[in-house]
């Protein structure tokens, strides 16, 4: 009989020439026996440390787990996966990505991941600016071992059309947390309460572990002509409440338009 692993000058692997029953037999036989990895054969054992030389692995078994390794993460890479808070009703967004990049994320593998997170998403944190950070920190440790996964996390709370100012605020702290900008500074004249958040959230961290060019904070909505729109909306005349100096109005806008570009 040939040897049905080399194939005839047909092309056609003999393999392939039994019928499909027989076929699923070999394979149930191959995978899920006990002794279904090895196969008695006359030739030394050069795939297992068996002392026993009539013994080597089982070829059919060892080429599919070389193919469920080298396919791991295959469909995230080639497919954009978009999260919502309606997925699951047991499970976060947060909490459902980093189980997907747990189970099927690869370092070999990149993966364009797109979700969007409300901060409802965490009830237990009462203070949303404490619930954005919980989770983006999250995402922090997720995105770290696995540097080809390019997550774009778009947040409501920073929705600058439906929020006003303190989306404004919310995302200048999650910047100079995560990018080591100094806008709440710079652009608010600092705000204590968010200095302190901002301060304990980097407290004993490094930059380098923070700003993450794998994960991009967005607003919820893309967005163009920002200036305009909220000119429109007058907005800048009366941000929630935030101190309005000569010039800022201008830096505020480029801050922002950033974001809907770019992303934090």
């Amino acid at each position: 009989m040939a040897d049905p692993t080399v194939p005839p000058p047909s092309g056609a692997c003999f393999f392939f020439t039994l019928p499909a029953e027989l076929r699923n037999l070999i394979y149930e036989y191959a995978l899920t026996e006990r002794n279904g990895l090895f196969s008695n054969c006359h030739n030394p054992a050069v795939l297992t440390s068996s002392p026993d030389g009539t013994t080597s692995a089982n070829q059919l078994k060892s080429v599919c787990q070389q193919l469920h390794a080298e396919t791991r993460g295959l469909d995230l890479r080639c497919n954009v996966v978009n999260f919502s808070a309606r997925c699951s009703e047991f499970h976060s967004v947060v909490q459902q990505l980093v189980q997907l990049l747990d189970t099927h994320g690869s370092s070999q593998h990149a993966a364009q991941i797109w979700t969007t997170l409300s901060v409802s998403d965490t009830p237990e944190i009462d203070h949303p600016s404490l619930a954005i950070w919980s989770n983006v920190h999250t995402l922090l440790d997720c995105c770290r071992p696995h540097p080809n996964a390019h997550i774009e996390l778009r947040i409501p709370a920073l929705d600058i059309f439906s929020q006003g100012g303190l989306a404004f605020l919310y995302g200048c702290a999650l910047s100079d947390v995560i990018r080591g900008t100094e806008h709440c500074k710079k652009l608010l004249g600092g705000i204590d309460a968010h200095t302190e958040r901002i301060a304990a959230a980097r407290r004993g961290k490094d930059l380098g572990a923070l700003n993450l060019q794998n994960l991009k904070i967005f607003p919820p909505q893309n967005a163009s002509d920002i200036r305009e729109q909220l000119i429109k909306l007058g907005w800048w005349t009366n941000p929630s409440g935030l101190i309005r100096r000569n010039g800022q109005v201008d830096l505020w806008l480029q801050v922002i338009q950033g974001w809907y570009a770019n992303g934090i």
